[in-house]
Protein backbone atom coordinates (compact mmCIF):
# COMPACT_ATOMS: atom_id res chain seq x y z
CA UNK A 1 0.00 0.00 0.00
CA UNK A 2 1.41 3.38 -0.99
CA UNK A 3 -0.10 6.02 1.29
CA UNK A 4 0.65 9.73 1.17
CA UNK A 5 0.64 12.05 4.15
CA UNK A 6 -2.18 14.54 3.64
CA UNK A 7 -2.31 16.38 6.95
CA UNK A 8 0.50 17.49 9.22
CA UNK A 9 -0.07 18.81 12.72
CA UNK A 10 2.59 20.81 14.47
CA UNK A 11 3.23 22.33 17.86
CA UNK A 12 6.52 23.20 19.48
CA UNK A 13 6.89 23.53 23.22
CA UNK A 14 9.90 22.97 25.44
CA UNK A 15 10.04 21.22 28.79
CA UNK A 16 10.61 24.59 30.44
CA UNK A 17 8.73 27.68 29.31
CA UNK A 18 10.90 29.94 27.20
CA UNK A 19 13.65 27.33 26.78
CA UNK A 20 12.80 25.53 23.58
CA UNK A 21 15.66 24.17 21.49
CA UNK A 22 13.28 22.77 18.85
CA UNK A 23 12.04 24.06 15.53
CA UNK A 24 9.40 23.02 13.02
CA UNK A 25 9.26 23.52 9.27
CA UNK A 26 6.42 22.66 6.89
CA UNK A 27 6.98 23.45 3.23
CA UNK A 28 6.25 22.28 -0.29
CA UNK A 29 8.67 19.32 -0.34
CA UNK A 30 9.52 18.75 3.33
CA UNK A 31 8.05 18.77 6.79
CA UNK A 32 10.53 18.60 9.66
CA UNK A 33 10.65 18.60 13.44
CA UNK A 34 14.16 19.30 14.69
CA UNK A 35 15.08 18.79 18.34
CA UNK A 36 18.29 20.41 19.55
CA UNK A 37 20.31 18.27 21.97
CA UNK A 38 20.07 20.54 25.02
CA UNK A 39 23.72 20.96 26.02
CA UNK A 40 24.94 21.01 22.39
CA UNK A 41 22.15 22.85 20.63
CA UNK A 42 23.06 26.52 20.92
CA UNK A 43 26.03 28.83 21.13
CA UNK A 44 26.42 32.45 22.07
CA UNK A 45 28.42 34.54 19.63
CA UNK A 46 29.00 38.24 19.18
CA UNK A 47 26.18 38.03 16.62
CA UNK A 48 23.79 36.65 19.26
CA UNK A 49 22.56 33.19 20.15
CA UNK A 50 22.55 30.52 17.45
CA UNK A 51 20.37 27.43 17.76
CA UNK A 52 21.18 24.38 15.68
CA UNK A 53 17.50 23.54 15.14
CA UNK A 54 16.93 26.97 13.56
CA UNK A 55 20.04 26.63 11.38
CA UNK A 56 18.80 23.23 10.14
CA UNK A 57 15.27 24.46 9.39
CA UNK A 58 16.81 27.43 7.55
CA UNK A 59 18.76 24.93 5.43
CA UNK A 60 15.57 22.99 4.68
CA UNK A 61 13.67 26.22 3.94
CA UNK A 62 16.29 27.24 1.35
CA UNK A 63 16.17 23.77 -0.25
CA UNK A 64 12.38 23.41 -0.23
CA UNK A 65 10.67 24.03 -3.55
CA UNK A 66 13.87 23.83 -5.59
CA UNK A 67 14.66 21.33 -8.34
CA UNK A 68 17.35 19.86 -6.05
CA UNK A 69 14.72 18.89 -3.48
CA UNK A 70 12.77 16.88 -6.03
CA UNK A 71 15.43 14.16 -6.48
CA UNK A 72 17.22 14.32 -3.14
CA UNK A 73 17.57 11.05 -1.23
CA UNK A 74 18.23 10.79 2.52
CA UNK A 75 22.04 10.64 2.33
CA UNK A 76 22.26 13.60 -0.04
CA UNK A 77 19.84 15.53 2.19
CA UNK A 78 22.04 14.92 5.27
CA UNK A 79 25.18 15.92 3.32
CA UNK A 80 23.46 19.15 2.22
CA UNK A 81 22.31 20.02 5.76
CA UNK A 82 25.81 19.37 7.16
CA UNK A 83 27.34 21.51 4.40
CA UNK A 84 24.84 24.29 5.13
CA UNK A 85 25.58 24.21 8.90
CA UNK A 86 29.33 24.48 8.22
CA UNK A 87 28.86 27.37 5.79
CA UNK A 88 26.50 29.16 8.17
CA UNK A 89 28.86 28.85 11.15
CA UNK A 90 31.87 30.03 9.10
CA UNK A 91 29.90 33.05 7.84
CA UNK A 92 29.00 33.97 11.44
CA UNK A 93 32.52 33.57 12.86
CA UNK A 94 31.64 30.37 14.73
CA UNK A 95 33.73 27.84 12.79
CA UNK A 96 35.06 26.42 16.08
CA UNK A 97 31.61 24.88 16.59
CA UNK A 98 31.48 22.95 13.30
CA UNK A 99 30.76 19.31 14.19
CA UNK A 100 30.09 20.13 17.85
CA UNK A 101 26.41 21.14 17.76
CA UNK A 102 23.86 18.31 17.83
CA UNK A 103 20.22 17.79 16.97
CA UNK A 104 17.86 14.96 16.16
CA UNK A 105 15.04 15.19 13.69
CA UNK A 106 12.11 13.70 11.87
CA UNK A 107 11.85 14.78 8.25
CA UNK A 108 9.09 13.88 5.82
CA UNK A 109 10.07 13.98 2.14
CA UNK A 110 6.97 14.51 0.04
CA UNK A 111 8.83 13.66 -3.17
CA UNK A 112 10.13 10.35 -1.82
CA UNK A 113 7.05 9.76 0.35
CA UNK A 114 9.42 8.74 3.15
CA UNK A 115 9.92 9.59 6.80
CA UNK A 116 13.58 10.10 7.63
CA UNK A 117 14.77 9.82 11.24
CA UNK A 118 18.07 11.37 12.30
CA UNK A 119 19.32 10.42 15.76
CA UNK A 120 17.32 8.76 18.51
CA UNK A 121 13.88 10.07 17.68
CA UNK A 122 10.49 8.69 16.80
CA UNK A 123 7.43 9.59 14.79
CA UNK A 124 3.86 8.37 14.63
CA UNK A 125 2.57 7.47 11.19
CA UNK A 126 -0.88 6.02 10.62
CA UNK A 127 -1.10 5.07 14.30
CA UNK A 128 2.26 3.25 14.29
CA UNK A 129 5.34 4.43 16.14
CA UNK A 130 8.40 4.61 13.92
CA UNK A 131 11.62 4.53 15.99
CA UNK A 132 15.32 5.01 15.49
CA UNK A 133 16.84 3.98 18.84
CA UNK A 134 20.56 4.19 19.42
CA UNK A 135 22.42 1.14 20.76
CA UNK A 136 24.20 3.38 23.27
CA UNK A 137 20.82 4.12 24.89
CA UNK A 138 20.39 0.40 25.64
CA UNK A 139 23.93 0.24 27.05
CA UNK A 140 23.24 3.33 29.20
CA UNK A 141 20.02 1.80 30.54
CA UNK A 142 21.79 -1.50 31.37
CA UNK A 143 24.51 0.36 33.28
CA UNK A 144 21.94 2.39 35.23
CA UNK A 145 20.00 -0.75 36.17
CA UNK A 146 23.17 -2.42 37.44
CA UNK A 147 24.10 0.66 39.49
CA UNK A 148 20.58 0.96 40.95
CA UNK A 149 20.54 -2.73 41.89
CA UNK A 150 23.95 -2.37 43.58
CA UNK A 151 22.73 0.71 45.47
CA UNK A 152 19.60 -1.16 46.62
CA UNK A 153 21.72 -4.09 47.79
CA UNK A 154 23.99 -1.74 49.71
CA UNK A 155 21.08 -0.27 51.69
CA UNK A 156 19.56 2.59 49.70
CA UNK A 157 15.76 2.65 49.61
CA UNK A 158 13.70 2.75 46.41
CA UNK A 159 12.07 5.97 47.60
CA UNK A 160 15.43 7.66 48.12
CA UNK A 161 16.67 6.56 44.69
CA UNK A 162 13.46 7.81 43.01
CA UNK A 163 14.06 11.26 44.50
CA UNK A 164 17.85 11.30 43.95
CA UNK A 165 19.20 10.20 40.59
CA UNK A 166 22.44 8.76 41.93
CA UNK A 167 22.92 6.33 39.02
CA UNK A 168 23.12 9.22 36.55
CA UNK A 169 25.58 11.04 38.80
CA UNK A 170 27.81 7.93 39.04
CA UNK A 171 27.80 7.45 35.25
CA UNK A 172 28.73 11.08 34.59
CA UNK A 173 31.20 11.25 37.50
CA UNK A 174 32.66 7.74 38.00
CA UNK A 175 35.18 9.13 40.47
CA UNK A 176 32.26 9.52 42.92
CA UNK A 177 31.43 5.80 42.82
CA UNK A 178 33.15 4.92 46.10
CA UNK A 179 31.43 7.83 47.90
CA UNK A 180 28.04 6.20 47.44
CA UNK A 181 29.13 2.76 48.59
CA UNK A 182 31.07 3.88 51.66
CA UNK A 183 28.03 5.33 53.43
CA UNK A 184 27.07 3.77 56.75
CA UNK A 185 23.36 2.98 57.06
CA UNK A 186 23.43 2.00 60.79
Amino acid sequence: MNRKIKHIESISSGKQKGKNDDDIFVGEDYAAVIDGVSHKSKIDTENGEMKIARIITDAIRKLDGTNYAKDMDFNTFVEYVNWYIGRFLREHGAEDFIGKMEATGVIYSKQKNQIWLVGDCRAIYDGHVVKNPLKIDDVYIDIRVKIINALLQSGYSKEFLRENDISKDIIHHPEKLSNYFLMDFQ
